[in-house]
């Protein structure tokens, strides 16, 4: 397993997520919280994996003082730290566009939905009665490349290629913990027949600087109103979005 992978799986099974029971506007029967009642409580965590990240930063520092246990765990405390800190800032970001980007309108935002195979980042549904399960990746300032003849990602930094494995296994993923959720009878997906037959937009939302290359495949590249988005099929389909467009991405049913 790489290092990002651990680290996928890491957050994935992490113990927090927005399945708190607190009271609100957005708060539902089901106990998740929603929009912005879930952003403040995000905020919040945002907040505290910062300054769990400073001080385990800091006990890294005191392996340069010839205290090398010091440095092991505080390297090991930075790094997974690190992970649920980016993670978070990826929630409120999006979170954020979102209830901005739809104040006017009708949206209802869960965060961190868990089910036995992993977290899934955010659950949207739009006015009309759509839903989408949103996974949300970075990969520094780069670029997204779907390789078919390979059958793999890769990312694209000043020309150079590196293959990016964690982001199909993130598809895989997402098909797997949206049958548990829909297994478990999770009250999520406890929707109207009309809903149903609608489905879920299974969606991975590219954050950050990392954006989707230019050269993919134009006959992947599918049209959702003002925007276009990269579509993988296989086992399922799942698109992949950018955060900046993810808005039009939402309004939008895919144009077949």
């Amino acid at each position: 397993m790489s290092g990002n992978n651990f680290f996928t799986d890491f957050y994935e099974n992490s113990g927090f997520d927005g399945s708190l029971v607190q009271t609100g506007k957005n708060h539902t029967e089901n106990g998740y919280l929603q929009n912005e009642e879930a952003l403040e409580y995000f905020k919040r965590k945002q907040f505290d994996w910062n300054s769990i990240l400073t001080a385990t930063s800091s006990t890294a520092a005191l392996g340069l003082l010839g205290m090398p246990i010091f440095a092991l765990v505080g390297s090991i405390g930075a790094l997974l730290s690190l992970e649920l800190s980016i993670s978070v800032d990826r929630i409120v970001s999006v979170m954020e566009l979102l209830l901005e980007e739809f104040k006017d309108e009708e949206i209802t935002i869960t965060p961190r939905v868990k089910t036995s195979t992993g977290m899934i980042d955010l659950i949207v549904r739009t006015a009309d009665g759509r839903y989408f399960a949103l996974l949300l990746r970075s990969n520094g300032e780069s670029k997204v490349l779907w390789r078919a003849e390979r059958q793999e990602f890769y990312t694209v930094r000043k020309g150079t290629k590196s293959k990016w494995s964690g982001l199909e296994l993130s598809g895989e993923r997402l098909n797997r913990m949206m049958l548990s959720l829909k297994e478990e009878k999770n009250p999520l997906v406890a929707i109207s027949n009309a809903e149903r037959k609608k489905g879920f937009t299974k969606t991975i939302v590219l954050t950050g600087k990392t954006k989707l290359d230019i050269n993919n495949d134009p006959t992947l590249m599918v049209k959702f109103g003002c925007t276009t988005a990269l579509r993988m099929s296989g086992t399922s389909t799942y698109y992949l979005v950018e955060r900046a467009n993810l808005a039009d991405f939402l309004r939008k049913p895919v144009e077949k």
